[in-house]
């Protein structure tokens, strides 16, 4: 019986071990219906979830509440359009006129004297991740988890934190673009940081 049992975990295993991360993916939907009842991405709520957090970890350090302000989706959108398309994380970009945040606020005629600017890249299998995730956060919204999850990554690294904190800045603009491909999701964020002056 013993024997038996080992034949069949290691023809269990050899099964998964030759499947694709797509389809063992797919899977999870299966044995994990519950996965079904988490709330859609909504591009909105993820924002306005990253503004709570943002505005919260300011508060807890003294500094003043952040405002989010459209004059600066211009700037964070063609970055993230442009990181998205090379498909690496960079603060620059090749167009001299757009070189680096405080040119591209300068090409959008958004008049700043400080500028900081935050990205990151995260690439998942949508129904795994949604899984991990919810039972970490105890959360049933992928809203919330990807706007955690972007802010945790920042707040747990010293140089973007530290921008997210810069006592100068009163207004900032935060977006996400996803892609799919190949059942990968791939989610670049950006935060643009500004001052009033």
């Amino acid at each position: 019986m013993k024997n038996l049992l080992i034949i069949f975990s290691l023809l269990v295993n050899s099964l998964y071990g030759q499947m694709s991360d797509r389809a063992a993916d797919s899977m999870w939907l299966k044995y994990h219906p519950e996965l079904n009842r988490l709330s859609p991405l909504n591009h909105d709520s993820v924002q306005i979830y990253f503004n709570e957090m943002i505005n919260k970890h300011r508060v807890s350090k003294g500094l003043n509440y952040i405002v989010i302000d459209s004059s600066l989706k211009h700037v964070a959108n063609d970055q993230l359009n442009y990181v998205s398309k090379i498909g690496k994380l960079t603060h620059e970009q090749n167009n001299s006129v757009k070189k680096y945040p405080w040119d591209r606020a300068r090409f959008y005629k958004v008049p700043l004297t400080i500028t900081g600017e935050n990205l990151s890249v995260r690439s998942f299998y949508k129904n795994y991740y949604h899984f991990d995730m919810s039972s970490k956060l105890k959360s049933n919204s992928i809203s919330f988890i990807y706007a955690k999850e972007i802010f945790e990554g920042w707040k747990s690294s010293l140089g973007h934190n530290t921008i997210m904190l810069n006592s100068e800045c009163d207004k900032y603009y935060f977006d996400i673009k996803m892609l799919e491909v190949n059942g990968q999701t791939t989610i670049y964020a950006i935060t643009v940081f500004g001052d009033s002056k």
